[in-house]
């Protein structure tokens, strides 16, 4: 077997390409002084230029293209405006000269429409989780209950932007669950692994159980309320499944209690006509997710209703940009900031939308 042999460097270049699905745009890389910006970029804010630095990402912290160039355009501005003209002047930036640093600001709730609204003491959130599972989304792991990174991205966004909550309150605001509503299914696929032998049925059932105690003590972690959950881990199929049966010459099987058996004497096209290609099947493999939570400032009466509005957290980020420079040269210390809105990155496929209902405490 032949074995491929990458350096930690390439395996970094790998993740970020992961981890953001974008790579930085040819209108970055061809501006006329990137070469030389990156050849006196110091290590680290290599990284965060390439999203790759994990105390930032951890943050939330990422540059995209139009701060790239926002940057290159300043140091170009500063160079050919500085008398020496830009090559005596670059040729004093100290190697791994120049340095980036970014932060975030206070987040804020950006209303989606332009209708006035109000603070309101009981402010109450719908949190969708739509995990369908796709080529770039796994829900679950196969033949596992065991949630996928995208399911687990989405629920600690959530978990997030309730804790972005309580801030915006100062910890004042408490918080319960309103609703909480989470649905499971299986392909049709034969289960395999730890979960041969044993029904779509279970399978699925164990996604749910999993799914409502992962987001329960997440959320009574941080002081949250919660109900027990409404569950559905039928699929649309009503035993756990969801889809056709699979193509021939896979093995069409039957469900018994928490069993399953191999029955190819079953109308393949029972549940619709089979797929071509195995990937087709993720869809049928997902977690539907509805929490809609509302807070009450203690002390505070509510102020009614308002209008429903879609909400969207983000966050002001401050990028900038400093050099070190040798000795002898006269160039003031000067440094770029700007902000941008951010979405964070590990939301896939969760929305949030304020409703208009003020309930009963």
């Amino acid at each position: 077997m032949n074995k491929i042999i990458i350096t930690e460097r390439q395996l970094e270049v790998l993740t970020n390409l992961v981890l953001n699905e974008e790579e930085i745009s040819s209108e970055v890389t061809s501006h006329p002084y990137y070469k030389m910006f990156m050849k006196k970029l110091s290590k680290t804010s290599q990284k965060i230029w390439e999203n790759i630095q994990k105390t930032y990402l951890k943050k939330g912290l990422t540059m995209d293209d139009e701060e790239r160039l926002e940057i290159l355009n300043k140091f170009q501005d500063r160079l050919e405006k500085y008398k020496k003209g830009p090559k005596k002047t670059y040729r004093k930036i100290k190697k791994e000269g120049i340095r980036l640093r970014g932060k975030n600001l206070p987040a804020e709730v950006i209303v989606l429409d332009d209708e006035e609204t109000t603070i309101e003491s009981c402010p109450t959130i719908q949190f969708n989780i739509d995990g369908i599972g796709d080529k770039d989304y796994n829900p679950f792991e196969n033949n596992s209950f065991n949630l996928g990174k995208g399911l687990k991205d989405d629920i600690q966004v959530l978990v997030d932007d309730i804790k972005g909550l309580q801030e915006n309150y100062g910890g004042k605001l408490k918080i319960k669950v309103l609703e909480f509503d989470v649905k499971t299914s299986a392909s049709r696929i034969r289960n395999g692994g730890k979960y041969s032998g044993k029904s779509f049925a279970k399978l699925s059932a164990d996604r749910t159980v999993n799914v409502v105690n992962t987001i329960t003590k997440a959320l009574q972690n941080i002081g949250v309320e919660v109900p027990t959950a409404a569950t559905n881990s039928k699929g649309k199929n009503g035993d756990g499944s969801s889809g056709p049966h699979p193509k021939e010459p896979y093995k069409m099987v039957k469900d018994e209690g928490d069993s399953q058996t191999v029955d190819d004497n079953q109308d393949r096209n029972a549940y619709g006509s089979p797929l071509n290609n195995d990937a087709d099947y993720d869809k049928f493999k997902f977690c539907i997710v509805n929490l809609v939570i509302t807070g009450k400032v203690e002390g505070d009466e509510d102020k009614g209703e308002v209008k429903s509005e879609e909400v969207e957290q983000v966050i002001n980020q401050s990028w900038k940009m400093s050099f070190s420079l040798k000795k002898g040269f006269d160039w003031p210390d000067w440094r770029i900031s700007f902000k941008k809105r951010y979405k964070n990155p590990r939301r896939r496929k969760i929305t949030s939308k304020m409703l208009t209902r003020c309930p009963k405490w």
